[in-house]
């Protein structure tokens, strides 16, 4: 499947495949960098949302 509206969003929804998730027991997060496709601002903002979760105290 192929999204042609938007040329490098995700292929599915993620809120639905972390609905999926959580219904089979499966704790998940995930983080939608607004205004970006598959670029360099993407993957900068994405560690920088993520590291807080993966690293606490």
């Amino acid at each position: 499947m192929t999204n042609d509206i938007c040329p490098g969003a995700p292929r599915s929804d993620p809120r639905t495949n972390a609905t999926v998730l959580i219904a089979a027991g499966i704790r998940n997060a995930f983080y939608i960098s607004t205004d970006t496709g598959q670029e360099f601002q993407t993957w900068r903002r994405t560690p920088q949302a993520m590291a807080p979760w993966l690293f606490r105290e």
